[in-house]
């Protein structure tokens, strides 16, 4: 059997984990938003250009340093909640983060924690006297180590349909460096994913309130490597890309001990 087969095998077997996950959660879920929506005690909100799934919580933090167009912003000091703002952040009684919220949207991401593991369930929720709907159209797996960034797993869903890719980060620590990788796959070999889901978008009266543009090309699997370095204080200063050109980071001032900042 082919690396590639391997990669696969493993890929689908997350599939079949995040499919079970979600159908034993979908039928109750607008419940499960709701009640963490009234569990929260505590909340934060961020600077108005933070964006990405989870805005400043992801623990991704590959995206900041090295993708364009991706904000992370920073959080407000205030007491109240803010007229603007990017993300709002609830918080339970033991200091754990429960849900996010981008504002101005219908979208919200909330999180579940296991021993090994923590969940960002992402639906577009809307709820008012013409529509009530609760899909759920992301699943973010996130695994730590000492605290930093380990994998990012993310598992794009069509509603109606599947999951129709996944992308994995991982993160290698090594004294002054860190290597990083991302694997994407497409889990159809064809077109057919995306005509069964527009047909399902047409049929149920949501395209007008989705977001039709992001549609991609089928792949196979295929990986980008970056090897980050640090200076003597730790701070992330530029990275190496897979052609070997080298880069400064989009977002200065990052410390290694900085990227321990999910609230575990």
């Amino acid at each position: 059997m082919s690396i590639a087969d391997i990669a696969k095998e493993d890929f689908d077997s997350e599939i079949s984990e995040v499919k079970a996950f979600v159908n034993s959660h979908k039928d109750n879920f607008p419940d499960i938003l709701n009640n963490a929506l009234k569990s929260a005690v505590r909340y934060e909100y961020t600077t108005v250009e933070c964006n990405g799934t989870g805005g400043w919580y992801n623990p991704d933090y590959y995206l900041f340093l090295a993708v364009g167009g991706y904000h992370r912003g920073k959080i407000k000091k205030c007491k109240s909640k803010p007229q603007k703002y990017g993300y709002e952040y609830g918080f339970d009684e033991n200091g754990r983060l429960i849900y996010d919220y981008m504002c101005g949207s219908n979208n919200y991401g909330l999180y579940f924690y296991n021993s090994e593991d923590v969940y960002r369930v992402g639906c577009f929720y809307q709820n008012d006297d013409e529509h009530i709907f609760c899909l759920i159209d992301m699943f973010t797996k996130y695994r730590f180590d000492g605290g930093k960034a380990k994998e990012c797993t993310y598992f794009n869903i069509l509603p109606g349909i599947g999951i129709s890719m996944v992308e994995k980060d991982c993160y290698f620590y090594q004294d002054d460096k860190v290597a990083f990788r991302r694997y994407t796959y497409f889990n159809n070999s064809d077109k057919e994913l995306i005509s069964k889901h527009l047909q399902w978008i047409n049929e149920t009266g949501l395209r007008d309130m989705l977001d039709m543009s992001d549609m991609f090309d089928m792949r196979d699997i295929y990986s980008d490597d970056y090897v980050f370095s640090l200076d003597e204080n730790g701070v992330f200063t530029h990275y190496t890309a897979q052609d070997g050109r080298i880069y400064d980071v989009l977002y200065s001032g990052f410390t290694l001990n900085d990227a321990s900042y999910f609230p575990l």
